[in-house]
């Protein structure tokens, strides 16, 4: 656990020293100097760079590090396998010049944290805040298990800026992109369009509502699952647990934005944020029972990375520190919570090894 809380120590002091040497947070639209432009691309990669190769290095973390060394090594070796081709064209590229497994997830690892980290600076008014809630959230410690399901997410979050910006082909693009390393991204497609768009309170009423009907479906629901993803059918994955972290951090995301909706209802980003974390709370509430539910749910919740800075910069500011100071207390008792789950065998996210020592 401590190697997880100084890199949470390091990094945000990390960015706390940019924050005082440059503006770090200008992401509406002001011009930078060039001396601040190139400090913020330097702040950029001492951030990915530092939590690429910390995830890089593990040896042995996270429940299915051996299952993917032993399928990367079945991909090398030209046998069937029923991961994405996108992530068999890098292992095959990557063991082609290592011939090492790890090289592979630790290629994977720099994607991911390359997309990811990317994203928080392209997309937030408060890197430093953003951040944060990525490590003491969870998100970022969860990219160590399911590989390929978080180096799609983090494409499907560096992709959003062009639904923002009207370029709905880069943003298909991006989405098929990361289908190529999980084809769950596909389900992004429609949910992100929808998200994007003024949804009035009857509609909220009628979909959570609508949701309800779900518990009927769920033998149908579980067939499609099944034949989409056959390999989890009554394994460790199935176990039709409630999710309730996710829950939690999901209606409190949720309660923050109802209180401030005036300010979200009129700006396309912190709505589409809102409303994503709208759908996750209906993913996980509704279709708990579908093996491995939090990974469909992420790509609606993660953006609260993104919703709770931007939408925090725009309220007044002794309302501010009382947030801040809420949402920042909060954080760090889940991030305690989370730390003492991640010994659990069905998680393995602890204790935290690395094959360079």
């Amino acid at each position: 656990m401590g190697v997880y809380i100084f890199l949470l120590v390091f990094i945000i002091s990390m960015l706390v020293i940019h924050e005082k040497l440059f503006d770090l947070n200008a992401n509406n639209g002001i011009t930078l100097s060039k001396r601040d432009t190139s400090l913020k691309k330097m702040s950029f990669i001492s951030v990915f760079l530092t939590l690429g190769l910390f995830s890089a290095f593990r040896d042995g973390i996270g429940i299915d590090y051996i299952s993917y060394i032993m399928h990367i090594e079945r991909i090398a070796m030209g046998l069937p396998n029923y991961m994405e081709p996108g992530f068999q064209y890098l292992a095959k590229f990557i063991m082609y010049i290592t011939k090492d497994p790890r090289m592979v997830i630790g290629a994977a690892s720099i994607i991911t944290s390359f997309f990811y980290v990317s994203a928080i600076y392209k997309q937030s008014n408060n890197i430093k805040f953003s951040v944060f809630l990525f490590l003491t959230w969870g998100y970022y410690f969860f990219t160590f298990n399911t590989i390929r399901n978080y180096l799609a997410l983090s494409i499907v979050i560096y992709a959003i800026v062009y639904l923002f910006d009207r370029k709905y082909f880069k943003f298909i693009f991006g989405i098929l992109i990361a289908a190529l390393f999980h084809k769950s991204a596909l389900i992004c497609l429609p949910l992100y369009f929808i998200a994007s768009k003024k949804i009035n309170k009857q509609t909220y009423l009628l979909i959570a509502m609508s949701s309800l009907l779900l518990f009927f479906l769920k033998d149908l629901l579980r067939d499609v699952a099944f034949w989409i993803y056959p390999q989890y059918e009554g394994t460790v994955y199935d176990t039709g647990r409630i999710s309730i972290f996710n829950i939690l951090k999901s209606s409190v995301v949720l309660f923050y934005g109802v209180m401030y909706y005036s300010k979200i209802k009129a700006d396309i980003k912190l709505r589409t944020y809102f409303n994503l974390n709208f759908f996750s709370l209906i993913i996980y509430t509704s279709l708990y029972w579908l093996p491995e539910i939090s990974r469909i749910g992420f790509y609606f919740n993660i953006v609260s990375i993104f919703l709770i800075p931007n939408l925090t910069i725009l309220i007044k500011k002794r309302d501010r520190m009382i947030i801040n100071l809420l949402i920042y207390s909060f954080s760090i008792i889940i991030f305690v919570l989370l730390m003492r789950s991640f010994y659990a065998p069905n998680i393995k996210l602890l204790p935290y090894n690395s094959w360079l020592f």
